[in-house]
């Protein structure tokens, strides 16, 4: 995810009313979560999966297809599909995102709503109706954090116009981030195949999108119907910008700080992060 988070508490910002988000009926139907977590990133699952379980809409049948090169014993809760993955490298693990959920994409049609959270996403409170676009929307993103009170010309849209992810200057008006999304089976599915399809393109040019999956996704939606909700669901740890905290994304600093102590240490640990201050630490011996 792009941007620095500035911490100061004076800000002239376009709130998005919670309150005012249009209600949709929650379906009796079935929600399918992407998620990867190759190399040291498994660390985060436990409590993510947990998180979900307990906040994210609560009562509707969910289910996880996890993306990991880690020890299967570490994803066999119900109703998860370990899907093995290895790392690609930087930064080709976040630029073919949409390569990887294509190995599955003939099991998602069977579901009624996608979602993609990052690894280090953790759920903090209820999250139900308002995450579901109606079908007009079609898809969900979330206003990038680090951008809710910038105006068009600071936006970080790749301006590379050799990019297939590329905005020109005067257009669009919101930023996203990549960490959380999703949306009907049938518009995140024709999302993913067209971003694959457009990052390839790219890659036959030799261009990387600027800030890679969420610069193709931003030019994606621009001129898209789709609903968008507040920084309150991609809420950085730690930060000071005035909304709540719904969706925490968890600081990855202290978690690579860590992960290098033990790599040096203890290299068969395992280890599960919950939030910088609460990490559970397991040696082997």
């Amino acid at each position: 995810m792009s941007g620095v988070f500035k911490k100061t508490t004076t800000f002239t910002v376009p709130f998005i009313n919670l309150k005012k988000l249009p209600k949709v009926p929650v379906m009796q139907g079935k929600i399918a979560i992407l998620y990867i977590c190759t190399g040291n990133y498994y660390v985060f699952w436990p409590k993510f999966y947990e998180s979900t379980k307990k906040y994210f809409l609560p009562g509707v049948k969910k289910s996880y297809f996890v993306f990991s090169d880690a020890n299967a014993s570490l994803f066999a809760q119900p109703g998860v599909t370990l899907v093995h993955q290895e790392r690609l490298g930087w930064p080709h693990d976040t630029l073919k995102r949409f390569h990887m959920f294509l190995r599955v994409e003939r099991q998602l049609r069977s579901y009624d709503y996608i979602f993609f959270f990052n690894a280090n996403v953790q759920f903090q409170s209820s999250v139900g109706e308002e995450m579901l676009p109606s079908v007009d929307e079609g898809l969900v993103v979330v206003q990038h954090p680090g951008y809710f009170a910038s105006v068009s010309c600071d936006l970080p849209y790749d301006r590379n116009p050799k990019s297939l992810a590329y905005i020109p200057m005067g257009r669009g008006r919101v930023y996203v981030m990549g960490g959380v999304n999703g949306g009907r089976t049938g518009a995140y599915l024709d999302l993913i195949n067209d971003l694959a399809w457009a990052v390839d393109k790219d890659l036959e040019r030799d261009v990387i999108a600027l800030w890679q999956d969420e610069s193709h996704l931003n030019r994606y939606i621009l001129n898209r119907k789709h609903k968008l909700l507040p920084p309150s669901y991609g809420f950085p740890e730690g930060s000071a910008i005035p909304y709540d905290n719904i969706i925490t994304i968890v600081d990855k600093n202290e978690y690579v700080t860590l992960m290098n102590y033990v790599l040096k240490t203890d290299k068969d640990a395992f280890v599960t992060v919950y939030t910088v201050n609460e990490i559970i630490y397991r040696p082997k011996h």
